[in-house]
């Protein structure tokens, strides 16, 4: 038998309440209702936000609020090559989102810090429950995916690596800076074998 545990995502580990609706709010929109300072947010781990009156004063008024609160990471908007048009973002075309269904701002929770497991990635969510893992924005560990290989071919696999390609993929190891170069020994370099 051959086991394959593959995720396409990580987590973060949600430990406090974001006020995103009342940061709005306080900027003078009024989410998901009628009239010209409505918006309509979708909310996530990385959230959109679309305006009824996307000008450039609007999105301003509306971002400066975000980047002071606590839960508020990297902010998107339209812009030139770095800067978004609101002091505080940067420009959306960096994560390829300048298309004509963009938000008018996309911004992510801030995450940082070691959750109650001891793990680094925390965040704070206007959606997930406190203490419960969320995914979908810009942490590293949100984009670490997950690949467990287990089963005797692999083994053998494995081993074979390490005995035969011992020498070579170690002295690959000093100069690679990919994500299985943790060390000069037979099991990382049998890692690194498995894996090209």
């Amino acid at each position: 038998m051959h086991l394959i545990a593959a995720s396409d995502h990580g987590h973060v580990t949600v430990h406090a309440r974001a006020d995103l609706l009342e940061t709005l709010e306080a900027a003078g929109l009024r989410p998901g209702t009628g009239g010209r300072d409505r918006c309509h947010v979708i909310r996530g781990q990385v959230g959109a936000i679309y305006l009824a009156d996307p000008s450039g004063a609007v999105i301003r008024r509306t971002v400066g609020p975000m980047i002071e609160r606590p839960w508020c990471g990297p902010v998107l908007t339209a812009g030139g090559a770095a800067y978004g048009i609101a002091a505080g973002s940067f420009a959306r075309h960096l994560v390829f989102a300048d298309h004509a269904r963009s938000a008018d701002i996309l911004f992510s929770f801030r995450s940082d810090g070691l959750d109650p497991f001891g793990l680094v990635g925390r965040t704070l969510s206007a959606d997930g429950a406190v203490g419960f893992g969320v995914h979908g924005g810009w942490h590293a560990n949100e984009m670490s995916s997950v690949g467990i290989l287990a089963g005797p071919l692999i083994e053998k696999r494995l081993r074979l690596a390490s005995s035969l390609g011992h020498l070579r993929h170690c002295a690959d190891s000093a100069r690679s800076s990919g994500p299985f170069a943790m060390g000069n020994d037979d099991r990382s370099c049998a890692r690194r074998d498995l894996y090209r």
